[in-house]
Order: C-alpha cells, then sequence, then structure tokens
C-alpha cells in the first residue's frame, strides 16, 4: 500500500522554517505563507522610511514593497538565504 506524503501545514511553522523553504527550491506554498506573515511589518518600514521624504503615495509604497519581493527572489533567493544564514536572530518571529 502507498502512503501519499502529508501536505505541509506551512502555518505551522516558523518563520525561520518558512525563510529557509523560501530559500531552497520553488515553493509557492512557502512563498505565499511568507508574504502573509511579513507583508505588513514590510510595508511599515517602507511606509516609514518613505515618509522621512514627504507623504509617500500607495502606489509608491506597493512598487516598493515588490521590489522588495523580488530582491528577495531573484538569484534563486540568495539574498534571502544568506540573510537566513548570517543573521537567524533578525528573522521576525511573527
Amino acid at each position: 500500500m502507498s502512503s501519499t506524503p502529508r501536505p505541509t501545514r506551512y502555518s505551522s511553522l516558523s518563520l525561520k522554517d518558512v525563510v529557509c523553504l523560501c530559500a531552497g527550491p520553488r515553493d509557492d506554498a512557502a512563498w505565499e505563507e511568507f508574504v502573509s506573515r511579513v507583508g505588513r511589518p514590510i510595508s511599515l518600514v517602507i511606509m516609514r522610511t518613505a515618509s522621512l521624504w514627504g507623504k509617500p503615495s500607495r502606489a509608491l509604497v506597493e512598487d516598493l514593497i515588490q521590489v522588495i519581493y523580488l530582491k528577495l527572489w531573484e538569484g534563486g533567493s540568495r539574498l534571502l538565504r544568506d540573510f537566513a544564514v548570517l543573521r537567524p536572530e533578525a528573522i521576525l518571529d511573527i
């Protein structure tokens, strides 16, 4: 009798584990979990930083959020992987 593997419940994983999954082979579900956990903190940091130079438009904030995700994803998620390895204590524990 063959058993089918149980699907991973990403919501039960630590953020560090989710980041490690995102830094590995392509895992769309892990990326969705990552975005759901860090999306708000990323947007708040962007809004706070952009507000130092005036009132940022929503379009600008959305564009900057997308740039952040692209930078984390490009190059086989190299930046995300390096960050997770070099600064694991800095990963949010949400």
